[in-house]
C-alpha cells in the first residue's frame, strides 16, 4: 500500500517536472508572428508576448484557420499559456506595424499549414521527446505491476481502495498503533534516522537523545549545520518558533524593536535547511505547524538583556505566554546541551544560552 502510494507522488512529481521543462525549453523561440501547435491540436500564430515574468510570459495568439476556412468569423485572440505549447515551427507570420483586425485576418487566413517545419531544440528533441529521468519508481520491477497500478478500475481497484479506507480507520483503533508505527518507521528510513535493518543510524542514535516537541525538524536542522556557528541568544532566539504552539500570532511592535538582522538571516536559513522533509511530512500525511518569527525575536531579545517590562511592551501577548515560551524554550535548549559527544559547539552554546534566559522575572535561583 505505501508503495502506491509513493509511486503516485513520484509520478505526479515527475508530471510537474516535465511541464516545466516544457514551459521554460520554447520562452526563447517565442516572438510575434511565429507560429506553434497548441496542445488541442490547432496551429496557432503569436500576436503578443509579454509578462514581467520572462520565465512564464503572457502569450496573446490567434487560431490560423483550417484547410476548410473560418465557419463564421476569424477566431479572436487567446492567453496561451507556455506549457501549453507542444511544437514551434520555423516560420513566422508577418505581423509588424499596426493592423486592423480585418488585416491581421487576411494574413493569418495566408498562411500554409501544410510545409511546416518543426523547429529542433539543442538536446534534439522537437516537442515530444523522451520522458525525463529521476529515481527508479517503487515496483517498477514487480510482474504484477500492470495488475496492481495499471487499472484504475475492476474488482482489484476496488479492493485497493477499499484498504487504504480501512487502514486510515484502523489508526483510531488498538491495531491502528501498530500501523502508525510501521508508517512512522518508514518515514524515519526515508529520511535517514533508521537504516533498512530497522535500527537507529549513526544520526537516528543522537537524535533518539532530543525529548523534543518538533524533534524530527530540529534535528534535521542539526544535521544540515543551521544550528552551527551562532551566538547563544540567536541559538534561543530560532528555538522559539519549534517550541511555540498556541494558535495565536506573535506581532512586534517595530517602533521599539530594531536590529533583528542577524536573526532574520539565521532563521531564514533554518527554514531553508528544513523545508524539503516539512515537504516530505506534508507529502506523508504528517502535521507541519506552522513556523513564525514573533517567538524568535522575543526569544532573542530576552537573551540579548532587554529588560522585561520593555519586551512585553513590544510584544502583543501576554506575561504568562512570554514566560512559558521562555521556560520552554530553555527545555529544548537542555535537551540540545546534551548532544555534547556528537555536537560539543553546539552543546556548549545550548547551555550558554540556558544561562542568558533564565534570569529574574522569569526564572528565581
Amino acid at each position: 500500500m505505501e508503495n502506491i502510494r509513493k509511486r503516485e507522488e513520484l509520478q505526479k512529481e515527475r508530471r510537474s517536472q516535465r511541464r516545466a521543462k516544457k514551459t521554460s525549453k520554447w520562452i526563447p523561440y517565442l516572438s510575434k508572428g511565429k507560429i506553434f501547435l497548441h496542445k488541442n491540436g490547432g496551429i496557432y500564430a503569436i500576436l503578443e508576448v509579454s509578462g514581467k515574468d520572462e520565465t512564464s510570459p503572457s502569450i496573446t495568439a490567434c487560431r490560423i484557420k483550417s484547410r476548410r476556412g473560418y465557419r463564421k468569423r476569424p477566431p479572436r485572440p487567446v492567453t496561451v499559456a507556455p506549457g501549453e505549447i507542444r511544437v514551434v515551427y520555423h516560420q513566422q507570420v508577418d505581423l509588424s506595424g499596426s493592423l486592423s483586425s480585418g488585416e491581421r485576418a487576411q494574413r493569418l487566413a495566408a498562411v500554409s499549414t501544410d510545409d511546416l517545419s518543426p523547429v529542433v531544440l539543442p538536446d534534439g528533441d522537437s516537442g515530444g521527446g523522451a520522458r525525463d529521468g529521476g529515481p527508479d519508481l517503487p515496483c517498477e520491477a514487480c510482474v504484477h505491476l500492470k495488475m496492481c497500478q495499471g487499472k484504475k478500475k475492476g474488482a482489484l481497484a476496488a479492493i485497493l481502495a477499499e484498504s487504504r479506507s480501512l487502514a486510515s480507520a484502523m489508526e483510531g483503533t488498538g491495531d491502528g498503533l501498530w500501523l502508525s508505527f510501521r508508517r512512522h518507521l518508514r518515514f524515519l528510513k526515508e529520511t535517514g534516522f533508521v537504516d533498512v535493518e530497522d535500527r537507529l543510524t549513526p544520526d537516528g542514535r543522537w537524535a533518539s537523545k532530543l525529548r523534543l516537541d518538533q524533534p524530527l525538524l530540529i534535528a534535521e536542522a542539526i544535521r544540515k549545520g543551521a544550528f552551527s556557528g551562532i551566538s547563544p541568544d540567536i541559538l534561543a532566539g530560532i528555538l522559539a518558533p519549534f517550541v511555540w504552539d498556541r494558535d495565536q500570532e506573535v506581532e512586534l511592535k517595530m517602533d521599539r524593536i530594531r536590529n533583528l538582522d542577524s536573526l532574520e538571516k539565521a532563521f531564514g536559513r533554518v527554514l531553508e535547511a528544513i523545508e524539503p522533509i516539512r515537504k516530505l511530512k506534508r507529502e506523508r500525511g504528517f502535521g507541519d505547524p506552522p513556523l513564525s518569527f514573533g517567538p524568535a525575536a522575543v526569544l532573542f531579545l530576552w537573551a540579548r538583556g532587554m529588560p522585561w517590562d520593555t519586551l512585553l511592551e513590544g510584544v502583543s501577548i501576554t506575561e504568562g505566554d512570554v514566560a512559558s515560551l521562555v521556560m520552554r524554550t530553555a527545555d529544548h535548549l537542555r535537551q540540545i546541551s546534551s548532544l555534547a559527544e556528537t555536537h560539543p559547539g553546539l552543546a556548549l552554546g545550548a547551555a550558554s544560552a540556558v544561562e542568558l534566559i533564565l534570569r529574574e522575572p522569569v526564572y528565581i535561583a
